[in-house]
């Protein structure tokens, strides 16, 4: 890839490749903390019955069950409502790593690719007016590299998605094509995120068992490989940009 990623403020970036990690350490430190007062169990034990209404709910509809959970999650990332981190993460809890992988990652790059519609039909002359000037390096590298450029920012933890679909939307790339290489470019870190909240124990287990199943090996890993993607991302992301510079 040429070029150096779009020009988005570097202060932004950071807010946006910390976002998902801060999340989690919420996750974490939040249920700790809120097992740590009294009157919790009274939480967990509420928390735990809307678990058991929608495992039976689950099995009594699941196509509605389903289809809402992928519709809204469709308007939580088609919309960038904040969130869908957390989302993911509660999705894998409740349904597991694999059911969640097939409905997270089809509904996010549905999502994406709705925003790109949108922003390439009806918000167009805003989208254009907001944002065609201001990332020339955007539309460069896209223009050089073309699908690999459009691959490496869905890889990149600190590219803002909704950013992306806007751009995208003023671009003439196929929609097939930016459907498949979006939902490969999302993919290493949904599954992440997936992994990690397959590994939280269900509001049930923390309701009969205690705050101590929330400490386990598995869950460990799994958080620290989340927190360690992004850097890692970033800094090939930084080594290949280096090159780019001193090859110009």
């Amino acid at each position: 890839m040429s070029g150096s990623p779009p020009d988005f403020r570097q202060s932004r970036a950071r807010r946006r490749s910390g976002f998902g990690l801060a999340l989690l350490a919420l996750v974490v430190a939040g249920s700790l903390l809120l097992l740590s007062f009294n009157g919790t169990q009274h939480t967990l034990e509420w928390l735990a019955d809307r678990e058991t209404t929608f495992h039976q709910f689950l099995q009594q509809q699941p196509l509605v069950t389903w289809l809402a959970l992928f519709l809204f999650y469709v308007i939580v990332t088609g919309v960038s409502i904040p969130g869908a981190t957390l989302l993911s993460l509660l999705m894998a809890m409740l349904l597991g790593f694999w059911p969640a992988l097939l409905l997270v990652s089809f509904a996010s790059t549905l999502g994406a690719t709705l925003a790109m519609l949108l922003a390439r039909t009806l918000f167009r002359e805003s989208v254009e007016l907001k944002c065609a000037g201001r990332y020339p390096t955007f539309f460069r590298g896209l223009q050089e590299d073309g699908p690999y450029y459009l691959f490496a920012l869905r890889l990149s933890p600190y590219v803002p998605y909704f950013v992306v679909n806007l751009l995208m939307g003023l671009t003439s790339m196929r929609i097939w094509s930016f459907w498949w290489i979006s939902q490969l470019g999302m993919l290493p870190m949904t599954c992440l995120y997936l992994w990690a909240g397959s590994e939280f124990p269900g509001f049930r287990q923390l309701a009969e068992e205690g705050p101590g199943q929330l400490v386990s090996p598995m869950l460990g890993l799994a958080l620290l490989l989340v927190a360690l993607a992004p850097l890692v991302i970033r800094l090939v992301f930084k080594r290949r940009l280096a090159v780019d510079r001193e090859a110009a």
